[in-house]
Formats: C-alpha cells, structure tokens, sequence
C-alpha cells in the first residue's frame, strides 16, 4: 500500500491511498489510526501533491565569512 496526498479540482488537500491506477480516500490521519475507503478515483483525475509540508526550513551558511 502506498500513501500520498492528493487534490481534486483545486480542492481542499486529502489523504489516500493507492491501487494500481486508483486512488482511495483515507478517514483520519496516515500518521495515526486510519480507515481506508474504497479505491475508486482514477489516478489520472487527481492531482499529487508533496507527502507532507515542513513546518520550518533550517539553511546552514557555511561559507558565509567568506562573502
């Protein structure tokens, strides 16, 4: 089974699974208990989306005394 995150027409972002070429909703949270639906959206009538968003970003200067 394969998680991902998923929008359908620029909705809301949702959670799912995957089936071959199907994607299937999720009911609660893939980092906790989850109920998988039905696997009957086609992959092709959806629009993947990054697997999570970073709550922050950390950059490392590591030349910048030599700017």
């Amino acid at each position: 089974m394969r998680l991902l995150r998923y929008q359908i027409n620029h909705g809301k972002p949702l959670s799912g699974w995957l089936l071959d070429d199907h994607v299937g909703p999720l009911q609660g949270t893939p980092f906790g208990a989850f109920q998988r639906e039905e696997a009957d959206i086609p992959l092709e009538d959806v629009r993947l989306l990054p697997p999570i968003l970073p709550s922050k970003v950390i950059c490392v200067a590591r030349n910048y005394a030599a700017h």
